[in-house]
């Protein structure tokens, strides 16, 4: 997976990077340490920048088709309790719900066997109070001793006046015992806006890398 992110610089037109565009990882630090060496060595892999100096009519930068929030949210999802959020701005396209499950297995207590798991959920959309109604069902459905996190995007109708309201419902009773393991969490949720925006007057550096570098971004 790779990280996008797009940071204002200021109100342009500026000069732009110190080294000029051919060695413009030289001029971006991550975590206090340049992407690229003075020799062109790279310090993280798979990193690609590009620039605009903040000019009416600038090019939108390529690869960043849409703006994105995400918002780390980290909350358990019970049969008991839906998980809801509302979502008030209306130029958002879309809606991208991660979930998680943090193993997925039952043990055969007779046997030992470790044999796979299933837990359905639904995620629901409610237009300006309009009531809910079910956009996906699916579930987790397999056998994973390890954390495993999916993501759902969840198109938003046009031309809401007031906004939208997500609910995702565990429909598989929560085990809660200890030869199971169905923990699931709501990870994070990300607004989406599709629009390739050109950010007139203001400049603007995108920087895509590899995210596996970074314990989180």
């Amino acid at each position: 997976a790779y990280a996008r992110v797009i940071d204002l610089l200021g109100e342009g037109e500026i000069y732009g990077p110190v080294h000029g565009m051919d060695n413009a990882l030289r001029d971006v630090y991550l975590n206090g340490t340049p992407v690229a060496n003075e020799d062109g060595s790279l310090n993280f892999s798979g990193a690609s920048i590009d620039f605009r100096t903040g000019t009416q009519w600038q090019d939108p930068l390529p690869g960043f088709p849409a703006s994105e929030s995400t918002i780390g949210i980290n909350a358990e999802l019970k049969s008991s309790q839906p998980w809801t959020r509302l979502f008030t701005n209306l130029q958002a396209s879309a809606v991208r719900v991660t979930l998680a499950v943090e193993g997925l297995r039952r043990a055969d207590t007779k046997n030992g066997d470790i044999n796979g798991y299933r837990v359905e959920y639904v995620i629901e959309l409610n237009t300006d109070g309009a009531g809910y109604q079910v956009v996906l069902s699916t579930a987790f459905d397999g056998k994973t001793t390890q954390r495993y996190a999916r993501s759902h995007r969840i198109d938003l109708p046009a031309g809401a006046q007031q906004g939208w309201s997500v609910r995702v419902r565990r429909l598989t009773a929560n085990a809660n015992s200890n030869t199971i393991a169905d923990r699931t969490i709501v990870d994070a949720v990300t607004e989406v806006i599709d629009a390739k925006l050109r950010y007139p007057m203001s400049a603007v550096v995108g920087i895509k890398i590899d995210a596996a570098q970074f314990q989180s971004v």
